[in-house]
């Protein structure tokens, strides 16, 4: 569902209106957050943007007349990989957010769970949440106990130290990581230091001075689109859509439940289908909305998982189709 603006309830204005909220989802879907131009692929969806609309009503939309889409996600993502345009999917990793920012001197960690904030910190909380949600990045805040206060403080997220960052991290799985230490200049005006850390690669990058949303926007439709150039694969291209995988250790029918609900939570798997079972092993399709390499390193990561060398399994012929054998360890 997208909201957007309009004039009136004429019929003009909706339309006018559907074409923007067309727009503003294959930028999400894209990470072409600032609009199409006329040179992009997708540019010509626009003027069929109805013929992807489900359904539509008015509301209100800050104190003003809007009106809510709803789009056919589907037809959006099967047109998009017609005309050869790579798609980031809704099923994304959560991104975890180190939050700091400086207020007069005062230097505070900030979470969305966290009660008591000032209106100002609530504010700049509230500026990363919508943001984020507007280009469709669906954060994770850290639980800010003793843990994470001990091993992060301003200064790390400040000075880029992406070694403390990544330590402090580990505690929350495989998440991909930001982090972002926010100042007031003496002008009223923010900056920004920011850190990106996608697997083994990092990236810093500086906003400011500007406006609170501006700040965070602009830090935010950068590491938006370094995240879909990673993620983001051409729907309905066959190359890399599906891998084999072995899972051995298998107990009982607990651990196939626990298991096919942990893999379908990986970013990237739209499905996990059964192949064959011997005993305690089985051998899995997993359908693939983005490329393999990036699916492998997630699952890789997960603790429930133990690499197992590929000569351990032995499933005949069939064997040569598998990518990568794991040993199931449990909800840990």
């Amino acid at each position: 569902m997208v909201e957007t603006g309009v004039d009136d309830r004429l019929e003009a204005s909706r339309e006018q209106a559907i074409e923007r909220g067309l727009e503003q989802l294959i930028g999400i879907m894209t990470g072409e957050y600032q609009g199409l131009d006329e040179d992009h692929p997708a540019y010509g969806m626009l003027a069929e943007a109805e013929r992807h609309l489900e359904g539509y009503r008015y509301t209100r939309l800050n104190g003003e007349l809007g009106v809510e889409l709803r789009f056919d996600a589907s037809s959006i993502k099967a047109e998009l990989g017609e005309r050869e345009v790579a798609v980031w999917g809704r099923h994304r990793r959560p991104l975890l957010v180190w939050a700091f920012a400086d207020f007069n001197g005062q230097r505070v960690m900030l979470s969305d769970r966290h009660t008591g904030y000032t209106v100002e910190q609530l504010e700049v909380v509230e500026a990363l949440r919508t943001q984020a949600r507007e280009r469709g990045l669906p954060l994770l805040f850290p639980l800010l106990d003793w843990q994470d206060r001990r091993s992060l403080g301003y200064a790390d997220v400040w000075g880029g130290f992406t070694q403390n960052i990544r330590e402090a991290s580990e505690r929350y799985g495989g998440a991909a990581v930001i982090s972002v230490g926010l100042r007031r200049t003496s002008t009223g005006a923010w900056r920004g230091h920011w850190t990106a850390i996608l697997g083994e690669e990092s990236i810093a990058y500086r906003s400011g001075p500007g406006a609170l949303d501006e700040v965070i926007g602009d830090a935010l439709d950068l590491i938006g689109q370094r995240f879909v150039e990673r993620y983001a694969a051409i729907p309905g291209d066959p190359e890399g859509r599906r891998m084999e995988v072995v899972i051995l250790g298998i107990e009982g029918l607990e651990d196939y439940v626990a298991m096919q609900r942990r893999l379908r939570q990986i970013a990237g798997v739209d499905a996990v289908n059964i192949r064959r079972v011997e005993g305690r092993r089985a051998m899995l399709e997993l359908v693939l909305s983005h490329n393999m390499e990036l699916v492998l390193e997630d699952l890789d990561d997960l603790p429930q998982l133990l690499v197992e060398p590929l000569p351990s399994v032995d499933f005949g012929e069939e064997a040569g189709r598998v990518v990568r054998a794991y040993r199931w360890r449990g909800d840990r």
